[in-house]
């Protein structure tokens, strides 16, 4: 899986557009309106590049630091607090499995009350995989398929990352690996 996947941190080459292979440019989604969109999250400044995923709770950009680096950004809007503690609970677990090979690493997050009512906007900066999820790369080899020291190579390396879930102090069961 690292042969695959280990590309976290990359940095930026000057220039719009440059590298990366995303999913679009953006006008069609939702969050297209975001693109060159600055966020402060934590001690970190970033701008928004492209969308990689839009979810019913949740959007991915693809950002890129003052620094030059590209990283992964989680957005999310909760609106009580009981999603609000979920959230955190999510931030934490991050933080707390923090430097595993085949852990998607978690940088930085912040918090912020929009407004009077009880609104939150969770900004959640993580290392940026740019190979993806598995299923993209399955999509990819269709015609060539992997041979089988990659598939084991895949298999071994989820089964430790999940492995290292499950042997928290309070066990994490993933629900939706890819």
């Amino acid at each position: 899986m690292r042969k695959f996947f280990d590309s976290r941190r990359e940095l930026v080459s000057s220039g719009p557009g440059s590298g990366g292979g995303g999913s679009s440019s953006g006008s069609s989604h939702a969050g297209g309106n975001f693109i060159g969109r600055a966020f402060t999250v934590g001690r970190h400044q970033v701008t928004v590049e492209e969308i990689i995923a839009e979810g019913g709770f949740a959007i991915v950009f693809l950002v890129k630091t003052n620094q030059g680096v590209r990283c992964a950004l989680k957005r999310m809007y909760v609106n009580n607090e009981h999603d609000l503690q979920v959230c955190k609970r999510e931030i934490q677990i991050m933080k707390d499995l923090v430097g595993h090979k085949n852990i998607v690493g978690y940088l930085d997050s912040s918090i912020t009350a929009m407004g009077s009512r009880d609104v939150w906007e969770v900004l959640i900066l993580m290392d940026y995989c740019k190979g993806g999820q598995v299923v993209n790369l399955m999509n990819q080899r269709l015609q060539t398929g992997f041979t089988e020291s990659e598939v084991l190579q895949i298999f071994c390396d989820t089964c430790d990352a999940v492995s290292r879930l499950h042997q928290r102090k309070a066990p994490i069961i993933h629900r939706d690996l890819k």
